[in-house]
């Protein structure tokens, strides 16, 4: 469809109202969890729920401290858990925040599911520190959050390693509010979306920068895990039947 044929089928079209979502955010608790060698650790955010979505932004942040060995010479005062991945692996701390794009809005999602691991010396002692941490939402809109795979070495003796554990944190999870079509992020689907949804055609970056969400929440309208061409004849169709299914 050439773009002045797009246009005038969209300035034909009713705008439709639509209704958001109620329980936009929820914070799960870690203050507790421990790092330790070989040992697993899990929590939930229950009783506290998220609603389904098509997108989310995830924040992990918290502070820690070391009971034992190494880690409790080095860190006795609480520490922010960046630093601590910083030191064992650089640029690891870039994913404790992320957006993530859930096409559908259904539930179970997993946001963030990595590996954190490396080596270094500390206090003349070569130490290895690792662990895969994995938080998301569960099918009842709880945010989960696990810790397996913990690696700690030396584990043992008078240098261990040793082990930490948060003393505030969390993970909190909020829903990106996007509205299938509503491209101008105003809460309604009407022709003032028109020319939003080519901006974010031609030019997702400044569209991004402009709205401070990608085009692809609002405008991935067919749910194929893309904006692009193929979204246009499903955003005319929005507008003309009362908006998106």
């Amino acid at each position: 469809m050439n773009p002045v044929r797009f246009a005038l089928a969209l300035t034909a079209v009713l705008g439709v109202t639509c209704i958001a979502n109620a329980d936009d955010q929820a914070v799960l608790n870690l203050a507790g969890v421990r790092f330790q060698h070989a040992t697993n650790q899990n929590r939930s955010s229950n009783p506290d729920q998220i609603d389904a979505s098509d997108g989310y932004r995830y924040v992990i942040t918290g502070s820690v401290r070391g009971e034992s060995g190494i880690l409790g010479i080095l860190y006795p005062n609480a520490t922010p858990i960046e630093t601590i991945l910083e030191t064992f692996q650089p640029g690891s701390s870039e994913a404790l925040a992320d957006e993530v794009y859930n096409a559908g809005g259904a539930l179970p999602i997993e946001v963030q599911n990595q590996r954190f691991e490396g080596s270094t010396v500390l206090l003349g002692i070569t130490v290895t520190f690792g662990a895969t941490l994995a938080a998301g939402i569960d099918a009842n809109g709880f945010v989960y959050f696990t810790m397996t795979e913990v690696v700690m070495l030396p584990s043992s003796g008078p240098l261990r390693l040793g082990t930490m554990v948060f003393t505030s944190g969390s993970v909190t999870m909020t829903r990106i509010p996007a509205i299938a079509g509503d491209m101008n992020w105003d809460g309604l689907v009407n022709n003032f979306d028109i020319d939003a949804f080519v901006f974010g055609l031609s030019d997702p970056v400044l569209y991004t920068t402009a709205y401070g969400f990608s085009p692809l929440y609002p405008g991935d309208i067919n749910r194929d895990g893309e904006f692009n061409n193929f979204d246009i004849d499903p955003f005319i169709e929005c507008l003309a039947n009362g908006g998106c299914p």
